[in-house]
């Protein structure tokens, strides 16, 4: 397992997951946490069409202080223990739920309707607190807007390029 730290607020600890072998400190994890933050990283945008190469590439949950990458195009023991964490997991927050929610429903056999009755969209939170798009002097609705404005300046772009790299490492 690959251990990271960064920063942000205080410090954050980000668990990449390598092997099998990692993966019960990741159901711990999980079993502490019952709200989580959830993300997937895909091969693309065109979900729709998974016959293109569309595949989820990684799964991410975390709290306050701590995040679990877990390599799921790496095989079923990966994808079994997402889909363990996402039904386990009493909450959880996404940005743009309907996509990773569909992500997990197509590459990994997820029904998404409990999902659905679970998961905070944090898009559609972030428009009820401000609606208008940045070049209507609004905060913006996209995480990479969001981010720097609540979190961290530079965060959004360093996580985007950080998780991008961790999915190109997991297949060399």
């Amino acid at each position: 397992m690959k251990i990271l730290h960064a920063n942000v607020k205080g410090p954050i600890t980000v668990h990449v997951v390598e092997t099998p072998e990692d993966l019960p400190a990741f159901r711990g994890f999980v079993l502490n946490n019952p709200h989580m933050g959830f993300d997937t990283e895909t091969t693309g945008l065109d979900w729709w069409n998974a016959g293109n190469g569309f595949h989820c590439r990684l799964a991410q949950f975390g709290n306050h202080d701590t995040a679990w990458v877990i390599p799921v195009e790496l095989g079923e023991p990966f994808k079994q223990a997402t889909r363990w964490a996402l039904a386990t997991a009493k909450r959880l927050s996404a940005q743009n739920r309907g996509f990773d929610i569909h992500t997990v429903e197509e590459d990994l056999g997820v029904d998404p309707f409990p999902l659905v009755q679970k998961t905070w969209d944090t898009e559609i939170l972030a428009h009820l607190v401000d609606g208008r798009a940045v070049k209507e002097g609004g905060i913006g609705l996209k995480l990479e807007e969001l981010v720097p404005h609540y979190i961290d300046a530079d965060m959004g772009a360093r996580v985007k390029k950080s998780m991008t790299e961790i999915a190109q490492d997991m297949n060399r």
